[in-house]
């Protein structure tokens, strides 16, 4: 399992969201409507269910294996639920 200081994670996750509804207002960076608000509230929710996997003291595990999240992959994508390995498989399924 992996050890962080709660506060500092949620708070860069706050961040993280701030930045996905305020940047592209703030500085035009082609806002297209409901494709973005979409995108942002999928994330939103990626990132809810992160925060609930800390409470739970399941963050940093994956979903499908069971197996521990790279830190690495958990710096790129804070939220992800599955390993590269397991997400490609995931992904294989919906593709065929």
């Amino acid at each position: 399992m992996i050890t962080f200081d709660f506060f500092d994670f949620s708070t860069f996750l706050a961040g993280l969201a701030f930045a996905f509804f305020s940047l592209p207002a703030l500085f035009d960076l082609g806002y297209h409507g409901l494709d973005l608000t979409r995108l942002n509230l999928a994330t939103l929710c990626e990132i809810d269910d992160a925060l609930r996997r800390i409470a739970d003291k399941t963050y940093g595990v994956c979903e499908m294996t069971g197996k521990p999240i790279p830190v690495a992959r958990l710096n790129a994508k804070p939220w992800a639920k599955y390993t590269i390995e397991a997400a490609r498989m995931l992904e294989g399924q919906w593709r065929a």
